[in-house]
């Protein structure tokens, strides 16, 4: 065998507890707003960048860090 591919979305391991704690601890070592652990849990399993435009941008729409052409250009 040459290739090996792992996937630890959930799918082989129980991940989710350590994908919700590596968000917040990357949110608040940003300064990012808090995120609610609960809102998390629907974004598992998507691109990672997906997962923080989802958790992240109602914030900084609404504190004027992040313009809707921003947000637009990550979809």
């Amino acid at each position: 065998m040459k290739t090996i591919i792992l996937d630890f979305d959930g799918t082989i391991a129980d991940t989710q507890n350590v994908i919700q704690a590596t968000m917040l601890d990357t949110i608040s070592r940003l300064g990012l707003p808090d995120v609610d652990e609960d809102d998390i849990r629907p974004t598992i399993g998507l691109p990672l960048w997906e997962m923080f435009v989802d958790q992240l941008a109602p914030h900084l729409l609404g504190g004027g860090l992040l313009t809707q052409a921003d947000l637009d250009a990550f979809h």
